[in-house]
Order: structure tokens, then sequence, then C-alpha cells
């Protein structure tokens, strides 16, 4: 899985779930037993490609965990589909140190009103970048990521 994705706006997107150990075969068979409970006809040989898939695009467990989790709350039955599992992402902006720069000036400066800063300092595989502070507390965002 690509860590640094390009995005629609700023320097690129980066998935809350970077960072963290590829989940193993045991772990992705394990987590997904609430699907053939919330879906008791899927074929077990889907079940299986989706757990090799999984292992295979180094998802995380929690990356798979909330995938399965999204899936078994949002997708209907008639219209499930691995990919619904295997695409399942979060992410967030990054922003060069030029964009934050652009952000800070049309904010008039990194703090907000109520107390707080517009963005936060954080290092992707050591290169500084920028995220909004409310994305770093909302997604418990360490201050250095590695992949």
């Amino acid at each position: 899985m690509a860590l640094i994705k390009a995005g629609q706006q700023g320097y690129g997107q980066i998935s809350v779930y970077s960072g963290g150990n590829p989940i193993t075969k045991e772990q992705a068979t394990a987590l997904t037993a609430p699907l053939l409970l919330a879906f008791p006809k899927l074929d077990e040989g889907i079940i299986k490609i989706i757990t090799r898939r999984a292992v295979e695009k180094k998802m995380t467990v929690n990356h798979f965990r909330d995938a399965i989790n999204n899936a078994i709350d949002n997708v209907n039955y008639i219209s499930f589909t691995p990919s619904q599992i295997l695409n399942f992402d979060v992410t967030f902006d990054i922003y060069s140190y030029s964009e934050a720069c652009e952000m800070w000036v049309k904010n008039g400066g990194n703090k907000i009103a109520g107390g707080g800063t517009l963005l936060s300092k954080i290092k992707i595989n050591s290169e500084i970048v920028y995220i909004k502070t409310t994305d770093k507390e909302r997604f418990n965002i360490a201050d250095e990521i590695n992949n």
C-alpha cells in the first residue's frame, strides 16, 4: 500500500492506518468470521480471496477490522464485492511547508479561534509535512510515521 497518495487538494493524502504492522494470514482469517455471520450465504472462496488479498496488500489489523465492520454496517448483501473491504480506507490531507505557509497567511497565523493550532508538524519517513491539528487529534496520528 502506498504510504502517500496523490490528494485532491494539498500535497497528498495519507491513510490513518499507515505505519502499522502488516496483518498475518492467521489474523485475517480470524477477522473474517463476522463476515460469515453477517452474510451467511457468502461463499468461503470469497472469504479466502479477501484474506489472501488483505495479506498481499499489507493491510494492518486495525485497517482490516475497520473495513470488515464498515462492510457489515453499510453493504447490501446483494451488492457485496471483495473490493468493498479491500479498498476501504480513511485518509487525511498532508501539506508541504509552502502549502502550510499559504494556509497560515490565509488564516492570519497558525492559531485558531478558541485556542489550538490550525496545522501540526509530523514526519513521514523522515520528511517533515503538515496536517490539520483536528485530523491529528481525531485519528490519533503519531508525530512520526515510518513505512
